[in-house]
């Protein structure tokens, strides 16, 4: 199906203008293709509604001016725009929030200062994403019924691979910066001898990326998830998300060519002995290491959130709604048209993105984080009205099985 892409469009919620929206730069909204979802339907999977929002890490400025509630605006981290999300919501359909935190890193963010819509967002629903919290009297009145609260970023995870290589990778940065001599880590070296001989033992970038789900069932959080989800090993789809990871660690290292394709490179002449490479000053490895372990941690954190966001589960969320850092928003989008998720809009600057790429900017650019959603009376989206007509074509095809998507909704 060819995907149509369409501009900035006027935005409701239950009848309510959302006019702008404070903190993130850039916003995207999706649906799953009628084809897609009756396909995956069929093995217990509603494709949910996707909105999700790209947030540039380290400032607040350039945020939207008089924003407090008022004409139609709202900041990211506002109350009153929780509770309208929350009005979408019913204990059958609930919503699905998923922000690039950890519990690690809501720990952490208490003792930060630094005024930044994500870090305020953390801060000001700390609570909604704690378990042992669920069910007090304080969840309840911050949270909103129905939201259901989730992590996605699996970075700092330890238990798992893709948490010690962020925190190797961060250590062999200090050792660049710093001249330190290889002291850590011996501790970890089992799990971390798994991924370098999994690295050795691959000719190529392809044949790794190939390698990491098939040998890493229990390491791995991302293949962990990927089996529990087995709904989506189906058909194409299986050798689909192993093409997916692939092009997402290409895309990280640069290795595409001109038709956005990547480039399967021989990575048999590296050889990588962790000890040795972390104790040599001059050693070339670990720049190239590093490198390759950025794009290892950064795809699985993306692919993870992805296919959380579309768990076949007995309570299945009709929206879902996402903050991570631009990059990662970026490369879920990615994914999502690969599985045949249409765009339905955009709003803010996309070339924000293009510039991250270009530069390599991760922190505090020169950007507006002020998104405006603008458009027609009939370029209007009312995601009330959206999420009813998703719950009405879901209890169809729980009521009729064998009925299609396009049976529901022929096409006009």
């Amino acid at each position: 199906m060819e995907e149509k892409e369409f501009g900035p469009k006027k935005l409701f919620i239950n009848g309510i203008p959302i006019n702008r929206i404070s903190g993130p730069v850039l916003c995207y909204y999706l649906k799953p293709s009628d084809v897609m979802f009756d396909k995956m339907r069929r093995y217990g999977i509603d494709l949910p509604l996707l909105l999700l929002f790209g947030d540039i890490h380290g400032s607040s400025d350039m945020m939207c001016l008089d924003c407090d509630n008022y004409n139609g605006c709202y900041r990211i981290f506002d109350g009153d725009l929780i509770k309208l999300v929350g009005s979408l919501a019913t204990p059958r359909f609930p919503v699905d929030f998923y922000v690039e935190t950890s519990e690690r890193h809501l720990d952490f963010m208490k003792d930060i200062t630094i005024d930044q819509p994500l870090i305020r967002f953390m801060k000001e629903y700390d609570i909604c994403f704690r378990r042992t919290t669920k069910g007090t009297i304080e969840y309840t009145k911050k949270c909103t019924d129905n939201i259901k609260w989730h992590y996605s970023d699996i970075r700092t995870r330890e238990k798992y691979i893709e948490g010690t290589i962020y925190s190797l990778s961060n250590y062999i940065l200090s050792l660049i910066k710093s001249d330190q001599k290889h002291n850590e880590y011996k501790d970890k070296m089992p799990r971390l001898d798994v991924l370098i001989k999994l690295l050795n033992s691959s000719e190529t970038m392809m044949d790794f990326c190939n390698n990491f789900f098939d040998l890493l069932p229990t390491e791995s959080l991302v293949v962990k998830q990927y089996n529990k989800t087995n709904k989506f090993k189906v058909d194409e789809i299986e050798y689909m998300w192993k093409d997916i990871f692939y092009n997402l660690v290409s895309q990280r290292l640069g290795l595409i060519d001109k038709e956005g394709d990547p480039i399967n490179i021989d990575i048999k002449s590296n050889r990588f002995n962790l000890l040795e490479d972390l104790s040599d000053k001059s050693s070339e490895n670990k720049l190239i290491l590093i490198k390759i372990l950025d794009a290892i941690y950064n795809s699985t954190l993306e692919i993870y959130t992805v296919l959380r966001m579309l768990k076949g589960e007995n309570v299945q969320s009709s929206l879902v709604l996402s903050y991570l850092g631009l990059s990662h928003i970026s490369k879920i989008l990615f994914i999502l048209k690969s599985l045949d998720y249409q765009l339905i809009f955009k709003a803010g600057d996309e070339s924000v993105d293009t510039l991250i790429e270009i530069m390599s900017i991760t922190i505090n650019p020169y950007v507006d984080r002020c998104i405006e959603f603008i458009g027609g009376v009939q370029d209007s989206i009312d995601l009330k009205r959206d999420v009813e007509n998703h719950n009405i074509k879901r209890r169809m095809l729980i009521k009729f099985p064998n009925i299609s998507v396009p049976q529901i909704y022929p096409k006009v």
